[in-house]
């Protein structure tokens, strides 16, 4: 009788796994930005300014992304239910991003530095945003498919 049916849900466990792609995609663009920005100074390439960055970010910035990661965790834990939708997941994801946009304004409210400071911050929080929403849509991952 109900044959031609097809019934989706979100899948709420991979939508919570992929936030590795969040980070990951993060942490790329930090790592980029480091070899761009700190890198090429006076003498030429410096690896030794990229190491010493990278055990900076290692072992001082665990703190902080471990923690954006357990809250985010939380969030989406909590959020996702059986009655989540597509604009649910899109809701959570721009939650996701102002945030971060919050802490790093309250970080800056403190800081003598330029203003663009945290526009270099939020850019690719957004864009690994946007690519991990490219990511769970790209071959339906963020539905179950019940036929």
């Amino acid at each position: 009788m109900f044959k031609n049916i097809e019934l989706s849900e979100i899948n709420n466990d991979r939508v919570v796994q992929s936030l590795w792609v969040l980070f990951s995609l993060i942490a790329a663009f930090m790592l980029v930005g480091a070899i761009v920005r700190l890198g090429m100074g006076v003498d030429g390439f410096n690896f030794g300014v990229i190491f010493y960055y990278l055990l900076q970010l290692i072992f001082f910035g665990w703190p902080m992304w471990g923690g954006i990661w357990l809250v985010f965790y939380i969030i989406e834990r909590f959020t996702l239910g059986k009655k989540s939708t597509t604009k649910t997941v899109a809701i959570l994801f721009i939650v996701e991003m102002i945030l971060p946009s919050l802490l790093i304004v309250v970080a800056l409210a403190f800081e003598n530095r330029a203003n663009y400071l945290g526009l270099v911050v939020l850019v690719p929080v957004i864009l690994a945003q946007w690519l991990r929403w490219k990511y769970l849509k790209h071959k339906n991952r963020m539905y179950n498919f019940v036929k």
